[in-house]
C-alpha cells in the first residue's frame, strides 16, 4: 500500500490566475519543457527548492511568504518557540564578520 505524499498548501494557482498566466507560460518562464512540475507545485505534491520558489515569486509578483503562507507560519512558530528557549546572551551575540 502506498503512503500518501504530504500535500504542501500553497497559493500558487491563485497567484498564477491573478497574473493571467497559463501553466504552459509559467513552465516556459521557468525553463521547463513540460507543465508537469508547475502542476505538481500547485497541487502541493511537490515542494519547490528555494531557487524555484523565488522564481515563482518573481513571476507571480507575489512575496514568497504569501505563496506558502501555511508553511511560513509554521516555520515562524518553530523559530519563535526555539528563540524562547535560548538564553538571552546567545541572542545578543553578533556573528563574526568574514
Amino acid at each position: 500500500m502506498d503512503t500518501p505524499r504530504p500535500q504542501h498548501e500553497n497559493k500558487l494557482w491563485i497567484a498564477r490566475k491573478k497574473a493571467g498566466l497559463e501553466q504552459k507560460s509559467v513552465a516556459r518562464l521557468m525553463g521547463y519543457k513540460s507543465v508537469s512540475p508547475i502542476s505538481e507545485y500547485e497541487t502541493g505534491r511537490l515542494l519547490p527548492n528555494l531557487s524555484t520558489a523565488l522564481r515563482l515569486s518573481i513571476i507571480y509578483n507575489t512575496p514568497l511568504p504569501e505563496l506558502y503562507a501555511a508553511l511560513y507560519a509554521e516555520m515562524e512558530q518553530e523559530v519563535s518557540s526555539l528563540r524562547k528557549t535560548m538564553p538571552k546572551y546567545q541572542l545578543m551575540q553578533r556573528s563574526p564578520r568574514i
